[in-house]
């Protein structure tokens, strides 16, 4: 014989307020003293990495390639994309200042 588990009242509640304080702490930690001007901005080029080359697959974070690596990649995959010549560029530049070999 198999016996339900019954969520008392009082057990319910505290599971819910757990969730709730879970829930906020992560919202305000995260965003706690932090204006627009705080957050990270991302470049035109990583959003376009990012959006453009993640349609059809997953993709590496620049720094895992150099960018004599990432030149071959782009130059296979771009030929296999609508990516217009404006946003390869973007792209690419993107890449060679993120690559692994990149000067920071």
């Amino acid at each position: 014989m198999v016996k339900a588990f019954k969520i008392s009242k009082s057990s319910s509640f505290l599971h819910h307020t757990i969730l709730n304080f879970i829930v906020i702490t992560c919202f305000t930690t995260s965003t706690f003293g932090q204006s627009d001007s705080d957050t990270p901005k991302t470049s035109l080029g990583e959003e376009l990495f990012y959006e453009r080359c993640g349609y059809c697959h997953g993709v590496r974070h620049p720094r895992i390639f150099t960018k004599e690596e990432w030149i071959s990649i782009t130059d296979s995959m771009f030929e296999l994309t609508a990516v217009d010549e404006e946003e390869k560029e973007i792209i690419l530049n993107y890449l060679m200042k993120n690559a692994f070999d990149a000067d920071y």
